[in-house]
């Protein structure tokens, strides 16, 4: 399966690297990895020192993050774009992203699954002002290198999509 191999990439690999990855229409530093998976990449390699972000290296496309959706309305909605992306609307079916969290599992089951193991996490709301109202987009539950997405704003919103910041390889 494409995301066991993705979620072993360790961070700043050269793009070029990656056979898999295809330039995307949709911006410079996003390649699409097939899938429902988006690789994002950096310019430059960097690191933080305090509050500072500092850069090294040569100049290049570096992978920064990993994004997955299932479905095309949810990449749409996160990134605030309709893509031609060559596909159906949904663009992959379930399978599970991390220690007994799946795509397709419930926020409210995440959480309580998360609260179990003691796990520190935190849920936020983001919205898009539109004609002088804000407009859900999505929730999302960050914990650890993950940012889960959920595209409905119930308890029972279920798992749609994420972000993965790969391992320091600095």
């Amino acid at each position: 399966m494409k995301w066991e191999m993705l979620k072993e990439l360790e961070r700043f690999t050269p793009i070029g690297e990656l056979p898999f990855a295809k330039p995307s229409e949709v911006g410079a530093r996003m390649y699409e990895a097939g899938d429902g998976f988006w690789l994002t990449a950096a310019e430059k390699k960097f690191g933080t020192g305090g509050p500072d972000r500092i850069e090294f290296g040569a100049r290049g496309a570096y992978l920064a993050g990993i994004f997955f959706f299932q479905y095309r309305r949810g990449f749409e909605s996160y990134f605030n774009l309709t893509p031609s992306l060559r596909r159906h609307e949904m663009l992959s079916d379930r399978f599970e992203v991390c220690e007994g969290i799946a795509i397709g599992d419930a926020l409210e089951d995440i959480q309580s699954l998360l609260r179990r193991n003691h796990r520190v996490f935190q849920v936020s709301e983001t919205g898009k002002l539109t004609d002088g109202e804000i407009q859900f987009r999505y929730s999302e539950l960050a914990w650890d290198r993950y940012r889960f997405f959920f595209f409905d704003r119930s308890k029972q919103a279920r798992l749609a999509g994420f972000e993965y910041t790969p391992g320091p390889a600095v």
